[in-house]
C-alpha cells in the first residue's frame, strides 16, 4: 500500500456483488484518491500485474462519507 491513509465507503450491495462475481479468493482495489472510483480485479498468485490477469473487472463508485 502506497500513499497517505483514507477512509473509504462502498455500497454493501455493489461490494457484494463484486466479491461474489469474482473468481478469486483475493481481490485487488485500485485506487487514487478518496473520490475516485475503486477498480476491483482477481488476485494473481503467481505475481503478474493486477491488469495481465485475464477474469472479471469491476468499477464501484465509492459513496461519500459525511464527517
Amino acid at each position: 500500500v502506497e500513499g497517505e491513509p483514507l477512509e473509504i465507503a462502498f455500497n454493501a450491495r455493489y461490494l457484494m456483488d463484486v466479491l461474489n462475481a469474482l473468481d478469486s479468493p483475493q481481490v485487488v482495489l485500485e485506487m487514487t484518491t478518496p473520490s475516485s472510483p475503486g477498480v476491483f480485479r482477481p488476485f494473481d498468485v503467481e505475481g503478474r500485474r493486477p491488469e495481465l490477469v485475464e477474469g472479471f473487472t469491476h468499477v464501484i463508485m465509492p459513496m461519500h462519507i459525511a464527517r
